[in-house]
């Protein structure tokens, strides 16, 4: 003890005299007098064998130094959110497995009305393709897609508005009354009263007044007319009050006290997308409706203004591709609980992909107006020229263009990037994922690439390029390869539909049936062969011209290819129908047994799929979850609240 109190002394002079700086090197060098101490405090013969010393290193009022061993962990806790937590008892499954959501039942009545319009006007072409007799009916058919279209933005929409709610939930929204009733009567409203626009539309070409002089059609046209209109307002009014519901939903004070969470970039550049696309087609249908009920267009600026439109419409279509990667970015990373990927870097790519979508849409819809000239399309709706004007003003047009969808197009990378960049060590990208990204990509590749080739064709060959022109052959195959894709895109969003049920009903440990992830694969490459077949045929069975945006039908070449080539296309469309089924069946049979199958991996599920479980976009402790409307299923919840996300 006399050596214990002398070298105590020692100590106490030593940090005296040097400070504690001084201190520390006493206890860290074996065989001074603090060492000493410490190997007999710890009754140590010998004072190499005392334990190794650990040094922190801290900032006055900023926490532990980067490198100190502590630094790591403290890092986690920043980045963790002090939301309190549910107190419910964990399960793995839901007995009994509640009712599918509203918000699915919407989605499902969405994609049939998709599906049945754009297989009739695929038929429609198709049989004008080689007989000519068909032409009234593709003008017909063409009116239906022009507003079906809406159905993937207003699934986005949906599903978007979905995920809030259970973000502020923290568990089933249905127990906050959350998403609110006049908003999941709204998604009703609005898919219901699509399909009777559909209707309205297809009508209209037959029985309605002409588009251009609005004469003729009678008392029956009119009311077509008026309907059409009546179901066009009910639609994007229905839209509008999803967003707004989406936005000022409350947050329940039990899970988040006073605190207030703002909507995510990732759903706020959803709600930009969602405005953008819903203006330019309500746009469309005010003018046309305003057309047919008067004589106004006999106005060479009111055709305009509907050639410009109808453009200013194809060019939109980027924004359900957009909404579709800005969920599944969302999803990736509430599953990972990364920070490899800076979040202001991503939240970045959400804002600047939804506004410069915005200015190209201004760009496209202002530019042909303001012009002075006369605007019509040449090879497809996405193509529209200028003519009676400067030049320099359509060089601008077509350069703003492109401009516009390469920064679109890099924002993009690294959207995509991140999505799997999320990933945890060890963990493959479920076919959730692989599905929506893949399907994106694919329709956004076809869509640059077309205006491209519009961009090249009209610098180089001017308003009226000629005929026989390889350019215009490349230009209407781009655009039905686009109309192919479509498909796809519907679909990506009854895949994330589909995903986040199973995910519901299992507290985010399960996934959809094997031979529902085996269907993702699939719709994904027959989506890519589609697309393939519908771009090939213009160049193998199309004649030296085109008419309208079309192959003539009385110089078609080689119909003995263009037989096998839409053979094969139909084969594909019936691929998709199979595909459509299952996931649909799927989201209605799902159950505790058949969603603890496991997760289909790179074999695409038919090798041996193992006992993996690992979870997708919405985690094994994620905030997700997707109960159906009036279910009081508990979730085991375990916070996590990223600021993007």
């Amino acid at each position: 003890m006399r050596a214990t109190f002398f070298g105590l002394v020692v100590t106490g002079v030593a940090a005296y005299s040097g400070g504690w700086g001084s201190l520390r090197e006493q206890f860290l060098h074996p065989g001074t007098a603090a060492a000493t101490v410490l190997s007999e405090l710890v009754h140590l013969d010998d004072p190499k064998d005392a334990p190794p010393v650990v040094v922190h290193k801290k900032k006055a009022g900023g926490g532990y130094k980067k490198g100190s061993p502590l630094y790591d962990k403290q890092q986690q806790k920043k980045n963790q959110t002090t939301t309190p937590k549910p107190a419910v008892k964990e399960q793995t499954c839901t007995e009994p497995v509640p009712k599918v959501s509203t918000t699915m039942e919407c989605v499902v009545t969405l994609l049939c009305i998709f599906f049945a319009v754009h297989t009739a006007n695929m038929v429609a072409r198709t049989i004008n393709s080689f007989t000519g007799t068909a032409t009234k009916l593709v003008e017909i058919m063409q009116a239906g897609v022009s507003v079906v279209n809406l159905a993937p933005m207003l699934g986005l929409l949906f599903i978007g508005t979905r995920l809030r709610a259970i973000y502020l939930a923290q568990g089933p929204p249905e127990k906050y009354d959350l998403p609110q009733d006049w908003v999941q009567g709204a998604m009703q409203a609005a898919s219901w009263s699509l399909l009777i626009l559909v209707l309205a539309a297809v009508a209209l070409p037959a029985v309605g007044p002409d588009a251009k002089s609005g004469s003729g059609g009678g008392a029956a046209g009119l009311a077509v007319v008026a309907v059409k209109v009546a179901a066009a307002v009910v639609v994007n009014s229905c839209a509008l009050v999803v967003a707004i519901g989406a936005v000022v939903m409350e947050a329940p004070d039990s899970v988040w006290g006073n605190k207030e969470p703002a909507v995510s970039p990732a759903l706020d550049g959803l709600l930009v997308l969602s405005c953008q696309y819903f203006t330019v087609l309500a746009g469309l249908e005010v003018v046309r409706a305003v057309m047919q009920f008067t004589s106004a267009g006999q106005s060479v600026t009111v055709q305009n203004v509907e050639a410009s439109l109808v453009s200013t419409a194809v060019h939109a279509q980027i924004a359900p591709v957009l909404g579709v990667l800005f969920l599944a970015a969302r999803m990736r990373k509430v599953e990972t609980k990364t920070d490899d990927i800076p979040e202001e870097v991503m939240t970045a790519c959400f804002y600047v992909a939804a506004y410069t979508l915005l200015v190209m849409l201004v760009v496209v819809f202002v530019l042909p107006v303001a012009f002075g000239g006369q605007c019509r399309t040449v090879d497809g709706e996405a193509d529209i020229v200028l003519e009676g004007g400067k030049p320099a003003i359509a060089t601008a047009f077509v350069v703003c263009r492109l401009v516009a969808m390469s920064i679109i197009a890099v924002a993009m990378t690294v959207i995509i990037w991140g999505i799997y960049a999320y990933e945890r060590a060890g963990k493959e990208a479920t076919p959730a994922m692989f599905s929506v990204v893949t399907i994106g990509l694919t329709y956004f590749v076809i869509f640059a690439a077309l205006f491209l080739a519009l961009g090249v064709k009209q610098l180089t060959m001017g308003p009226n390029p000629q005929s026989s022109s390889a350019l215009r052959t490349t230009c209407v195959a781009f655009d039905a390869a686009r109309m192919s894709a479509m498909f796809g895109l519907m679909l990506a969003v009854l895949i994330l539909g589909v995903h986040m049920r199973a995910k519901s009903i299992t507290y985010n440990k399960g996934h959809p049936q094997t031979y529902a992830q085996q269907a993702m694969f699939i719709v994904t490459f027959t989506v890519l062969a589609q697309c393939i077949m519908a771009f090939i045929l213009p160049f193998v069975a199309g004649g030296p011209t085109i008419v309208d945006g079309e192959i003539d039908p009385a110089a078609v070449r080689n119909k003995t290819v263009g037989i096998v080539m839409n053979t094969l296309k139909y084969l594909c469309l019936f691929l998709l129908y199979a595909c459509a089924i299952a996931l649909i069946v799927s989201l209605f049979t799902m159950d505790c047994e058949n969603t603890a199958e496991g997760r289909v991996g790179s074999d695409f599920g038919l090798g041996d799929l193992g006992s993996s479980t690992g979870s997708d976009s919405m985690g094994g402790n994620s905030t997700g979850s997707e109960s159906s409307e009036g279910g009081d299923a508990q979730f085991e919840m375990t916070t996590i609240a990223p600021k993007f996300f």
